[in-house]
């Protein structure tokens, strides 16, 4: 495969709409009515392009969602900005999940190789973890059709020590500037 800088340029953003500019087109809902677009918070972006909000009513929210076509074998990082506010008890917390498919097309659809979370924010300030989840899309696994759906999750409470808690329905949360990178394809010191 060519890894040119003029060809990678039409690969990127990989995620679209990621610091949801002026709405939350291109993330279709899964949790019907739980999120809309917030101009009043922003934390990636240009100045007032606003976020995505969820006002949780449940234990667990997954807002939104969105394929990404991965477009080779690498290490992808998967990052974000995430915020929440109200009544945060013990494992409340915004994250994001993902579901890694070596054969998923670009309807992530198929067989789950690999999936996780990375856990934002559990507090109300914006936050990015300065450790990004790593998804391996490695030269065996990797496709043509390789892909990875990455979704918008909000768990409101847990309860102390493992116990479960009734949800507050009170605790609201922000994602901006969802992103999926390969930063590291020169990473075995090729120049």
């Amino acid at each position: 495969a060519d890894i040119g800088a003029i060809e990678r340029q039409t690969l990127q953003p990989l995620v679209l709409n990621s610091s949801f500019d002026a709405n939350v087109n291109i993330w279709p809902e899964v949790t019907v009515g739980a999120s809309t677009w917030d101009s009043t918070q922003n934390a990636a972006g240009p100045t007032g392009s606003g976020a995505l909000h969820v006002s949780v009513t449940s234990s667990s929210v997954t807002a939104r969602k969105q394929c990404v076509h991965l477009p080779g074998p690498a290490i992808y990082a998967l990052n974000g900005w995430g915020k929440s506010t109200g009544t945060i008890t013990p494992g409340s917390y915004v994250r994001l999940g993902w579901e890694y498919r070596s054969a998923g097309s670009e309807t992530c659809t198929g067989p789950v190789t690999a999936s996780g979370s990375l856990l934002l924010a559990t507090n109300g300030t914006w936050r990015k973890p300065t450790t990004a989840a790593a998804i391996e899309a490695s030269n065996f696994a990797w496709t043509t059709d390789s892909s990875v759906l990455v979704y918008l999750v909000v768990e409101d409470g847990g309860g102390i020590g493992g116990q479960p808690e009734a949800p507050t329905a009170n605790l609201n949360a922000w994602f901006d500037g969802i992103e999926v990178l390969n930063d590291r394809i020169f990473a075995n010191g090729f120049q």
